[in-house]
């Protein structure tokens, strides 16, 4: 019984080590210091990342924590060792320190890559 624990562990676990999953490269700092912000006003984030998988990366989605951020991606394929960028809008109207997340999501990846923003609207 052990034996067909071990064979079937080890067959999942190749499988899983197995799967082609691309490999991000950020050119910008992932957590984005806004500083003080103006309500109401929009200010603009670009986050820039590149691959080195072995085929074209995709972007499946960007989920942000908020209605006060929008992003924008590249929703066609991208080459391995082309930059492209996630643009990212925040307008802020609640006072005070806020951090928001933009997750994103690639083909191939279960995890989210995270991204950040970080600031004190006035």
């Amino acid at each position: 019984m052990r034996l067909v624990f071990f064979i079937c562990f080890f067959l999942v676990k190749g499988i899983a080590l197995g799967q082609d999953s691309p490999i991000t490269t950020w050119h910008s700092p992932t957590t984005a210091r806004l500083g003080k912000v103006q309500a109401g006003i929009r200010k603009q984030v670009v986050f820039e990342f590149s691959h080195s998988a072995a085929k074209p990366l995709i972007i499946d989605n960007v989920r942000t924590t908020c209605g006060c951020t929008a992003p924008e991606w590249p929703e066609e394929p991208i080459a391995p060792g082309v930059k492209r960028r996630i643009i990212v809008i925040f307008e802020g109207t609640a006072r005070g320190p806020f951090r928001r997340i933009v997750k994103v999501y690639f083909n191939g990846q279960r995890q989210a890559e995270r991204l950040y923003l970080e600031g004190f609207v006035e």
